[in-house]
């Protein structure tokens, strides 16, 4: 999995830097409960942040905003065409814009079905924001569909 997925992490005072993607699984049995927000785009991952936050709240839990940023094969995965700082400072924006706080993960990869699938473990708590269409499912509303199939309890907004 490393050869299709960097991870960084947005940590505050410091800027974007690298983080592994699997901790051990006993320092997660002690962590607080988690919501996850699956960026789509900005207008509907903010309507999803506002859902994830009251839903986080009513849990006692933390909310996360989850980046898959895919990097096609002619780049290095390190080297997406847009720079993660540009993207860091849209959700900082977007967070400050809905009163949240959340962790921010950026996933560089190849394909986000299968990060997603790789990242979130069956029971783990899924927010989607999605546009509507009459007749096609959005690709939000077909990430949702993947991440069910895995067991995951999604919501999407």
């Amino acid at each position: 999995m490393e050869k299709d997925v960097a991870v960084f992490r947005y940590v505050g005072g410091k800027g974007i830097v690298p983080a592994v993607l699997a901790e051990p699984p006993e320092a997660r049995a002690y962590e607080r409960l988690r919501v996850n927000v699956v960026f789509t785009d900005l207008q509907s991952t903010g309507l999803a942040l506002k859902q994830a936050v009251d839903l986080a709240i009513d849990l006692s839990a933390v909310t996360q905003v989850i980046v898959p940023h895919v990097v096609p094969y002619p780049l290095a995965l390190e080297c997406p065409a847009v720079p993660l700082e540009f993207t860091c400072r849209q959700l900082q924006l977007l967070a400050a814009s809905v009163g949240a706080d959340p962790y921010i993960h950026i996933f560089l990869c190849r394909d986000v079905i299968d990060l997603l699938g790789k990242l979130f473990s069956p029971g783990s708590i899924v927010v989607i924001g999605s546009g509507k269409r009459r007749f096609w499912p959005t690709r939000a509303e077909r990430l949702a569909k993947a991440l069910q199939k895995k067991g995951c309890s999604v919501v999407v907004v």
